[in-house]
Parts: structure tokens; sequence; C-alpha cells
């Protein structure tokens, strides 16, 4: 399971920036200096996730975490879990502001860093038990 992530996370990573290309910024705002045709991504990794370079971090993390066998870094990675999730939440605030079209984006695209279809699964699995 610990490989599988690992790579799964830098897959999607990689996808993520593809397709980002030069809209990629690490600051949580839309950038003054963006082209000027960038409009929102809803294609590819995008249309599964909201943040896909995200959700790859986090698999990656964890993938690690299981590789080494680290209880350290299980934790690190759910506290990297939280930091990332408090700061999605202030980058789609200002992205509902400054982006037409991103509420109805996030409505069709519920995951946020695991694809809805996985999450309500998994949610289903663990209400049966």
């Amino acid at each position: 399971a610990g490989s599988a992530l690992f790579f799964i996370g830098g897959l999607v990573i990689a996808l993520g920036i593809n397709e980002m290309g030069p809209r990629l910024s690490p600051w949580p705002v839309v950038s003054d200096e963006a082209p000027i045709d960038s409009g929102l991504i809803t294609t590819g990794v995008f249309s599964y996730v909201r943040h896909p370079m995200y959700a790859g971090l986090l698999c990656l993390s964890m993938g690690f975490s299981i590789l080494t066998e680290s209880e350290a870094r299980i934790i690190l990675t759910l506290l990297l879990y939280a930091c990332l999730s408090f700061k999605t939440d202030f980058e789609e605030d200002n992205l509902l502001e400054q982006i037409d079209g991103y509420a109805n984006y996030r409505e069709r695209v519920r995951g946020k860093f695991i694809p809805y279809s996985i999450a309500k699964e998994l949610d289903e699995k663990d209400s049966e038990n």
C-alpha cells in the first residue's frame, strides 16, 4: 500500500503541475501575474479533485510514512492534512470572489483532496462496520 500511495502521489503532483502550467503559484490567492487567458482548470486531474497537487502530496507523504513504518511520519502527514485543509478553505474563499464559475466547479467536483466517488465508497464501507 505504501509504495502504491507514494507512486500515485508523485504522479498526481506531476499531472497537476503540468496542467497548471504558468498559473502555478505557491501563494493562496490568484496572482496578478497569471496569464490573461488563464481560466479555471476543470479538466484532467482537476475534474476529480479541486486540489490535486495537495492530494498528491498527502498520498506521497502517507505512502512514505507507511513504507518507512514511521508512526511519527503518519502523525506529521495528518498534521499536513489539517494545514492543507485550512489553506484550501482560505484559497477557495478567494477563488469564489475572484473567479466566475468557481462555485459551480466546487459543486460539481465535490472532492477537495479525495475524489468524491472514493470518499463516498469508503464512507459506505465504514457505515457497514
